[in-house]
C-alpha cells in the first residue's frame, strides 16, 4: 500500500507551497498594518491650544479686555452685578468697582 498521499508531495513542492502561504499571509497583514497606520495618521487632528489673551495681547487687541470678561462671565468667576460693574468700567474708562 502507497503512502496516503500517494507521493504527490515527495518532490519538495510541498514545503514550497507551505512556506508560500506563510509569505503571502506575511504581505498581507504587511499591508493591513500600513492601511491602519495611514488611516490613523490622516484622520488625527491636531488643535493647537488658543492663543492667550493675557497680558500685552488684551490690550492690543481691540475688544480683548472684553472678550476676558466675557469668558470669566461665562465660566462662572464674576457675577453679573461684577460683569456689569466691569464693563462699565472698560467703556467708560473709569476704574472697576468690585
Amino acid at each position: 500500500m502507497r503512502d496516503w498521499n500517494e507521493g504527490h508531495m515527495d518532490n519538495g513542492w510541498g514545503l514550497a507551497m507551505a512556506l508560500g502561504m506563510f509569505g503571502l499571509l506575511l504581505v498581507l497583514v504587511a499591508v493591513v498594518v500600513v492601511a491602519v497606520v495611514w488611516a490613523s495618521r490622516t484622520t488625527q487632528t491636531t488643535s493647537a491650544p488658543p492663543p492667550s489673551t493675557t497680558g500685552s495681547q488684551a490690550s492690543e487687541s481691540p475688544g480683548g479686555a472684553r472678550a476676558i470678561l466675557d469668558e470669566r462671565l461665562a465660566r462662572g468667576e464674576i457675577e453679573p452685578e461684577e460683569y456689569r460693574a466691569r464693563l462699565e468700567a472698560l467703556t467708560s474708562g473709569g476704574p472697576a468697582r468690585p
